[in-house]
């Protein structure tokens, strides 16, 4: 079998100019965890980006102390490219498109990323430990000549919605792990 010498070229669009450094500092271990210093909150928007813009975000994990656990950073609704790991070029593996990128304690990763899809989308740990102890966030991605009103779930209606899918009553609703 012959291999082409070139299978795809990665998109490596220019960054938007006058753009920020977006910062996302994952912290803490266990049930202590989270992102800029908050705990994921379904009705907060934490960053806003408008679509079309490419973005340098920064991306560290504080917890650097001995025995301290790495984050796989993951943002929906986007890909990025990895640019640096702690200064340095990335690995090899890693010089293609991503959703995700591992992050050890104590390390920085600058990635760009590019927003082509309008929504409400979420970036958090990927370890589900972590999602459900809060290490997650809700960034919108936006047309400033299109706006749309995003409504925001709230726990209630979160179960009723379950509760019409599954076809009980949202007092019979038995979901292991949620307060209801």
């Amino acid at each position: 079998m012959n291999l082409p010498d070139h299978l795809v070229d990665v998109p490596d669009p220019e960054i938007t100019p006058n753009s920020t450094i977006h910062q996302v500092e994952m912290s803490g271990m266990d049930e202590e965890v989270a992102i800029n210093d908050k705990k994921f909150d379904m009705q907060r928007i934490d960053d806003r980006q408008q679509v079309g813009n490419v973005e340098v975000w920064r991306i560290t994990n504080t917890n650097d102390m001995e025995g301290g656990m790495l984050h796989p950073y993951h943002m929906h609704g986007t890909q990025f490219r990895i640019i640096s790991r702690n200064g340095h070029a990335p690995y090899p593996n890693e010089l293609g498109l991503k959703d995700t990128v591992s992050v050890n304690p104590g390390e920085e990763v600058k990635i760009k990323v590019w927003f082509n899809h309008t929504g409400v989308f979420m970036n958090h740990c990927h370890i589900i430990e972590h999602e459900d102890g809060g290490m997650m966030a809700q960034f919108e991605i936006f047309d400033p000549d299109n706006p749309k009103t995003y409504k925001l779930m709230d726990m209630d209606t979160l179960m009723n919605a379950f509760a019409k899918e599954r076809g009980v009553s949202i007092d019979d609703l038995d979901i292991p792990g949620m307060d209801m």
